[in-house]
């Protein structure tokens, strides 16, 4: 399966993903930093650099705790599905808590772009008959990307923003609610496949499925900076095509995705340079 996907809104140059806010009290400059790591090194450390190391070591670990308790509740939840043991989440299959088949290592200061990886788990999404934990990805700057795994521990899908499973499991919606773009993007199941089918550059995020072809969304509509949210409806015609209808009636037709019949999406292959490892057998 490629990794490797996309669409006109989306840039994939390495991996789009938001990042978790670094507060400005954790923001430390890059040449302090260098220092204090080579001061670790040098046979003759004084105790300014020493200080400068712990300083550093401190605020490391502040930095990579970010976003945890609010992920320690979700795990909570789901305690069948995923764990964390210090900077690694497991992803569980089928076979139990001793079935992990998955890892996502946490690595690097969060304080610029590409300067790092952060996992988390955000919650479980069922599509296609299978109960997919959700994970959330981010290198430093950017969107956040999230990603559904599968039981033998395989990225099934990754896209920007939020993801929201049919409720017949037939269909899997991806909506990114932002207010200098977006983007809307419909999968189709197909087995343990997730097949982009249509998408859009509208600004949305799902919000609930009145039934199997209708799902409500939050959109922000208008300029840049002057947006105002509305409520959208994202259907399925009866010829298979997707349209957001907005209040006033106006319906703007998702594009088709060209994909041969079973072909799932493409994805980014770097996923073990940024802490994944594949676990299964």
């Amino acid at each position: 399966m490629a990794f490797k996907r996309a669409f006109p809104w989306i840039v994939t140059a390495v991996v789009m993903a938001a990042t978790f806010a670094v507060a400005g009290g954790l923001t430390i400059r890059r040449d302090r930093a260098e220092a204090a790591r080579s001061a670790a090194a040098s046979p003759d450390v004084t105790v300014s650099q020493a200080e400068d190391d712990r300083a550093y070591a401190r605020l490391l670990r502040e930095n990579l705790d970010q976003g945890r308790p609010e992920e320690a509740s979700v795990l909570a939840q789901f305690p069948d599905l995923a764990r964390r043991e210090g900077d690694a989440l497991f992803v569980r299959g089928p076979r139990g808590p001793r079935g992990d088949v998955a890892s996502f290592s946490d690595s690097g200061f969060c304080d610029g772009f590409d300067q790092c990886a952060r996992w988390r788990m955000a919650g479980v999404v069922t599509v296609g008959g299978e109960r997919l934990p959700h994970l959330t990805f981010t290198h430093g700057e950017g969107e956040l990307l999230s990603l559904l795994i599968g039981a033998d521990g395989r990225p099934r899908v990754a896209d920007v923003g939020t993801p929201s499973g049919s409720p017949d499991g037939a269909w899997l919606v991806f909506g990114n609610e932002s207010d200098d773009g977006g983007g809307v993007t419909v999968y189709r199941a197909d087995g343990a496949d997730l097949v982009p089918t249509a998408s859009k550059g509208a600004s949305c995020r799902p919000q609930s499925w009145q039934d199997a072809t209708r799902l409500r969304m939050s959109c922000l509509v208008g300029p840049i900076g002057e947006a105002r949210r509305v409520e959208v409806i994202l259907a399925r015609a009866k010829d298979g095509g997707w349209s957001l209808i907005y209040p006033d009636g106006k319906r703007e037709p998702l594009d088709a995705i060209a994909t041969e019949d079973g072909e799932p999406g493409d994805f980014y292959e770097g996923w073990s340079e940024k802490g994944y490892r594949r676990l299964a057998s």
